[in-house]
């Protein structure tokens, strides 16, 4: 293709689903949060029901148009404390239910109103889409709070979910993603966020196309890539251009010790490469899959 179908092409990946998926994502929303804060079996548990992942952050695509929602309880904590400290030093007392009590319930709640339409997964439970509305994962959580003074006590509040398959929580922080992300997007005169969809659908149409055989990294981490790239290079005046710089700047960093080693989550809570299930060379070998599929030394 020429320069200038690809500038076409980057264009039209920038921009978020239609209003029609958009509405569909909507309802998915609608339906679980009136579920479960109507449901008699989880008032006990004071319950936030939420939207995270790329539905609010708006870097949805229409490949992963899902919408994840987080039940999130503030009755139980999981702490995180400074070194040498633990939950007795700060006084706090056992919680009065499990993980797995909350889980069950939430899935009880979830049957009664859809039945069948809803299966349990490891990590969340899914209900499956209709005309009306797309798939939907729905994760029980408990609050998480990484402390880290004691008086007086401050903390860094997420979120955290054991996995049927696990006996230990996975940490996230999905709130501060949300506020980071709108605030990067503002900072770049509203191209962050337009970077990350064209980066999402770029990998998915060398995926259609046989260029790669599956996605070499999640999503996720493309758009946490895309979050570390500096403000001052989003300023590129062409798709094109701008994609050039964009996949660069993350192939550099990637093979870069001291650069890549600095790189954050969109959260800013958690690294990017450290202990993460991708890896700076799968991101690199990405990078170059992209520049050479989109002709970007052209």
């Amino acid at each position: 293709m020429s320069r200038s179908d690809w500038e076409s092409k980057f264009s039209a990946w920038s921009q978020g689903p239609g209003k029609s998926e958009a509405e569909r994502c909507e309802n998915a929303r609608r339906v679980v949060t009136n579920c479960l804060t109507d449901a008699g079996v989880l008032r006990k548990y004071g319950l936030e029901v939420f939207a995270q992942g790329s539905y609010p952050n708006r870097t949805n695509i229409p490949q992963e148009s899902d919408v994840d929602i987080c039940v999130r309880t503030d009755q139980v904590f999981f702490g995180e404390y400074p070194q040498g400290l633990t939950r007795e030093s700060f006084g706090f007392l056992e919680a009065p239910f499990t993980y797995r009590q909350f889980k069950d319930d939430v899935g009880r709640a979830l049957a009664e109103r859809f039945a069948d339409e809803v299966t349990r997964g490891d990590k969340c439970f899914t209900l499956h889409e209709n005309t009306h509305h797309v798939d939907s994962d729905i994760v029980p959580t408990f609050e998480h709070r990484r402390y880290y003074q004691r008086y007086p006590q401050k903390f860094h509040a997420g979120t955290a979910f054991i996995p049927d398959s696990a006996a230990m929580p996975i940490y996230n922080w999905p709130l501060q993603h949300i506020a980071n992300g709108r605030a990067k997007h503002a900072r770049t005169g509203d191209r962050f966020k337009k970077v990350v969809r064209i980066l999402k659908r770029l990998q998915f149409d060398m995926i259609e196309n046989g260029a790669i055989k599956e996605k070499m990294i999640p999503s996720y981490a493309l758009e946490c890539c895309a979050y570390n790239i500096a403000d001052a290079l989003f300023k590129t005046p062409s798709w094109f251009d701008q994609m050039k710089t964009a996949i660069a700047e993350i192939h550099g960093a990637a093979t870069t010790a001291s650069d890549g080693d600095r790189w954050v989550e969109v959260n800013e809570l958690k690294w990017l490469f450290h202990g993460a299930p991708w890896t700076k060379e799968q991101v690199a070998d990405l990078m170059l899959k992209m520049f050479a599929y989109a002709e970007l030394a052209k």
